[in-house]
């Protein structure tokens, strides 16, 4: 099977409270305008190589956000920099319909939305094509028996990279501290990347809503370090 065709097994929650009746009509009549891959009559996604270019009408900065929860960072990020193209992954239903319904409201065009997993869509971009990457408090699986289901590990990584051009950045937040210290080991790892002291987060944290979400306050709570890893792409 080719790349185009292959689909990649992720964990994490795809359904939450049922769908209002006004957002199954949006899932419904516009959610394939702003997909990037369409479905097929057996609802299957039709997998494809893409150029994120091609997404979007004459923008060279495209950013990616993976697991996009609600949809409140993305949202606020396309509406400040209307000029950049955003691309954001997620297999929550009811987030994607929370951001599928800002973006009609708000009559937004420079955002586009893969509802699935985010290892399709990352397989099937083309490599130096990315400006950024947010991944803000993915699912930390803290038992020892599912760490291997963490996201971010090796091979998931080496696929991100690939992604960015040259002073391409890769932001990452996480309350918990050893995978915050598996990320610095794989990314330190890597001879093109440097870790940065960017003031990327500290910024974000002034806009409204910014990170704040259920996550970040679940670990302000609990009183649990919230680690912000920056890394820059030097080649």
């Amino acid at each position: 099977m080719t790349e185009e065709g292959k689909q990649y097994k992720i964990f994490g929650r795809r359904k939450g409270k049922s769908l209002s009746n006004l957002q199954k009509e949006y899932f419904k009549n516009y959610i394939n305008d702003f997909s990037i891959f369409k479905t097929n009559d057996d609802g299957a996604l039709n997998l494809r190589k893409i150029n994120p270019k091609d997404l979007f009408d004459c923008i060279e900065d495209i950013r990616l956000e993976i697991g996009f929860g609600m949809g409140d960072f993305l949202f606020e990020k396309a509406l400040a920099h209307p000029n950049v193209g955003f691309v954001g992954c997620e297999v929550f239903e009811n987030g994607v319909a929370s951001l599928l319904a800002k973006i009609i409201k708000f009559r937004i065009n420079n955002i586009r939305i893969h509802f699935g997993n985010c290892l399709d869509l990352i397989h099937n971009f083309n490599c130096l094509t990315l400006n950024k990457i947010y991944i803000l408090f993915p699912d930390p699986w803290p038992k020892t028996k599912h760490k291997k289901r963490r996201f971010f590990n090796e091979n998931n990584s080496m696929y991100l990279c690939s992604l960015l051009k040259k002073n391409g950045t890769i932001s990452i937040a996480t309350d918990i501290e050893d995978y915050a210290n598996q990320i610095l080991g794989i990314m330190q790892s890597k001879d093109n990347f440097n870790y940065i002291d960017s003031n990327f987060f500290q910024t974000e944290k002034k806009i409204k809503k910014n990170l704040d979400t259920k996550y970040q306050q679940k670990a302000l709570k609990f009183g649990r370090k919230i680690n912000y890893l920056n890394f820059k792409k030097n080649d």
